[in-house]
């Protein structure tokens, strides 16, 4: 704008100095549009159509303007330099506004483009879902067949639980020998000693509460349930059971009432002669002395019963079959954390002429625990 300004003041007319003996005359400018008509001549009292008074002292002149006057007054606009310089000087940002000229639409083929992608991306989760659906109905399947299987499994267990508890409360509460024949394994086989246990001893009837204690255990392959049962009076009651193949539960009596052929006092005063099978607890001892001091060839154990303090020293030769399976059993229950003292079923004597009545052969280990795992006559029939 200011190039400008200075383009029109180098276009506009400049006054001539004059000499400084002429006389100065106020000269009037006139205004091309007051120009009405040319003036006649000789007519000097008008000047361009205007005229002029006689007695004035002034002299009206007409300016001569340039030549390119007639170009400047076709412009429609000339800027006041006056006007301009009142107001104030307003800030503007060169910046404002960059990039108005290039902000377009986006193409038509954005949108095209956008709409096949979403399309496509809708086919796809389509078709994954129903590719999946037979993969989600395996997997609800499963699920369904997991849960019938659990509930299957609660009944069997409540199912075995309340056998158990039958069974238990059945052969604790009996009154009679053939009242708890009805739950004791080898019934055929243990009623003579059972007639023959009680006739010694009383036979008490007790009131099953709850079981304490659950845990299954192998002997000799097959499976039994050591449970320990809490009664009424609040005493607590070890018995192994036995599942039948109809889901029954059998009480194994023998091992219940640790059953001796011969008082186990009476049978360690060396009363009794000849090979018995005695239900006696088992540990290693050191004992070496008399006919058995040399300890290079045989093993010693310290052997008790349950219902009495009174022990023997068992003496086996090293390497026989019975030191091995006695050594290896003891091992095994050793290995799980056992007690210090097994019970196990031996086949016990007295040696002859026998200077301690402290000393016993072991002849054989009849089973481990104090259970048989079969019945002594069916193994009896089946060598036959």
């Amino acid at each position: 704008s200011l190039k400008r300004m200075n383009e029109d003041n180098t276009n506009k007319p400049k006054l001539r100095v004059l000499p400084k003996e002429q006389e100065l005359q106020r000269l009037e400018i006139t205004d091309s549009s007051e120009r009405m008509s040319p003036a006649k001549p000789g007519d000097s009292s008008k000047i361009f159509g205007k005229k002029i008074p006689e007695k004035s002292n002034t002299t009206s002149v007409e300016v001569l303007r340039p030549d390119h006057e007639a170009k400047l007054n076709t412009r429609s606009f000339e800027p006041d330099v006056a006007e301009i310089l009142q107001h104030d000087e307003v800030e503007t940002n060169s910046e404002e506004g960059w990039g108005d000229a290039i902000k377009k639409s986006p193409p038509l083929g954005w949108f095209a483009l956008a709409g096949v992608v979403i399309c496509s991306l809708a086919i796809w989760a389509v078709v994954s879902v129903f590719k999946a659906q037979p993969d989600l109905i395996e997997v609800e399947e499963g699920k369904r067949d997991l849960i019938i299987d659990k509930i299957k499994e609660v009944k069997e267990v409540r199912h075995t639980l309340n056998s158990m508890k039958s069974c238990v409360r059945g052969y604790l509460t009996a009154k009679t020998v053939d009242d708890k024949l009805a739950y004791v394994r080898h019934p055929e086989r243990v009623r003579p000693l059972m007639e023959e246990y009680y006739q010694r001893n009383e036979l008490i009837e007790e009131d099953f509460r709850q079981f304490e204690r659950l845990r299954s255990m192998g002997l000799e392959s097959q499976s039994f349930i050591f449970s320990k049962v809490e009664l009424l009076n609040g005493k607590t009651h070890t018995l192994l059971l036995e599942q039948l193949e109809d889901g029954t539960f059998r009480v194994d009596w023998e091992s219940d009432v640790c059953y001796l052929p011969i008082f186990w006092d009476k049978y360690v005063d060396g009363s009794s002669a000849g090979a018995v099978v005695m239900r006696v607890y088992v540990k290693r001892d050191n004992f070496y002395a008399y006919e058995f001091r040399d300890e290079s060839i045989y093993d010693c154990y310290h052997l008790t019963s349950r219902d009495s303090d009174n022990h023997v020293f068992g003496f086996v030769k090293k390497g026989s079959d019975v030191a091995m399976d006695i050594d290896r059993f003891l091992k095994r229950t050793e290995e799980q954390g056992g007690q210090s003292a097994e019970p196990i079923m031996l086949l016990l004597r007295f040696p002859e002429a026998t200077r301690s009545k402290k000393c016993v052969w072991i002849d054989q280990m009849i089973a481990p625990r104090w259970t048989y795992v079969k019945s002594p006559d069916s193994e009896t029939k089946s060598e036959e």
